[in-house]
């Protein structure tokens, strides 16, 4: 040690040494602790101290490394030496986690591709427009209110009163034709062929060419291509006529 570092006993040196390398038990380390705290010239010591051993380790490990890389001087630059492998390791990882990306991409895409049915539903299921409402004191006041949310896509609170007023009229053309589009147009095919087989079996009904028309789609909606288009076939809407060439003869 030089003359600036010689005031420091050799107690007080091994006790730095033993706290930096982890030597002490509790009892010791708290003392130690203690003294940094109270003891401003020590303390001041004590980072001279770890300063120089850190400063040895850090030499002492470049050396090691040094030595360690000797037997490949010669053939490679020792950064193409620690650079090569890990851009190779990270290129592979880069390509496996390209392929695993696609390979599930295409995977989702396999298992979401829309069927025929799905995409000629989505082309051509538009709920029907629905009737004019009188909103006045009559009889009709409670089909009428269903009526307005049915228009504005309130399906659920439509069906609700419907449904209601079907309770009484089990037959009635019109509700079962209304129900059965409401119930398809919210999502719900199941429900709207068990209506609209009801309102096709009413001979004078002026919704039955359209209550075809909506059957067919839900039985399409349902994949049920032969049902689907016997049914579009008993109805005379062009857009049926469409529907029945796209599925093909």
């Amino acid at each position: 040690m030089d003359n600036k570092q010689q005031h420091i006993s050799e107690q007080e040196l091994e006790a730095i040494e033993s706290y930096l390398f982890n030597k002490m038990d509790g009892t010791e380390k708290s003392a130690f602790e203690m003294k940094l705290q109270t003891n401003k010239k020590f303390r001041e010591e004590f980072q001279k101290q770890r300063a120089l051993i850190e400063g040895i380790e850090e030499k002492a490990l470049i050396s090691k490394l040094n030595d360690f890389h000797k037997p490949f001087q010669g053939k490679q630059a020792d950064s193409e030496i620690l650079k090569k492998p890990t851009y190779k390791r990270n290129r592979f990882h880069w390509v496996a986690a390209s392929v695993a990306v696609l390979i599930g991409l295409g995977s989702f895409w396999l298992m979401n591709k829309p069927t025929q049915s799905d995409r000629l539903f989505s082309q051509y299921f538009v709920p029907d427009s629905g009737l004019p409402t009188t909103m006045g004191k009559n009889d009709n006041y409670a089909f009428s209110r269903a009526m307005v949310d049915y228009k504005y896509g309130k399906y659920e609170s439509a069906i609700e009163m419907w449904e209601e007023q079907l309770s009484q009229k089990p037959k009635n053309d019109t509700l079962n034709y209304y129900l059965g589009v409401a119930h398809l147009a919210n999502g719900n095919e199941k429900n709207a062929i068990s209506f609209l087989k009801t309102a096709v079996k009413q001979e004078q009904s002026v919704f039955k060419d359209k209550a075809f028309y909506y059957l067919g789609m839900a039985l399409l909606k349902q994949a049920d291509i032969s049902s689907a288009k016997e049914n579009l076939k008993k109805s005379s809407l062009r857009k049926s006529k469409e529907l029945i060439s796209e599925l093909g003869e």
